[in-house]
């Protein structure tokens, strides 16, 4: 279950840093040149698909393990849990790095 969690996260970060890529070409083509939109690449590819085959597995073995009686606390974190520490974690570093400025 822990590495099903975080290589999940992993793939979660990964499809974002794609997502805003995306994002940026879509703006840089709609202002400077939008024939070249046509280039970009379509569909979200096989990251985002392992990505929701492992959200799906980490909910069966969770399941599993609620049936079998195991007990959540010795249960790694969600891959949702992780993203909301990592995320909160990168916020104070930002919020301490301009702060110090």
């Amino acid at each position: 279950m822990e590495h099903v969690s975080r290589r999940t996260t992993d793939l979660y970060y990964s499809l974002r840093k794609e997502s805003r890529a995306d994002g940026w070409q879509m703006g840089i083509g709609l202002l400077v040149f939008w024939p070249s939109l046509f280039l970009l690449e379509g569909g979200d590819g096989p990251e985002a698909s392992e990505y929701a085959r492992l959200k799906g597995t980490y909910e069966a073995l969770r399941t599993v393990a609620v049936q079998k009686k195991c007990s959540l606390e010795i249960l790694p974190p969600s891959p949702e849990e992780l993203i909301k520490l990592e995320d909160d974690k990168n916020k104070k570093t930002k919020r301490k790095k301009s702060s110090d400025k």
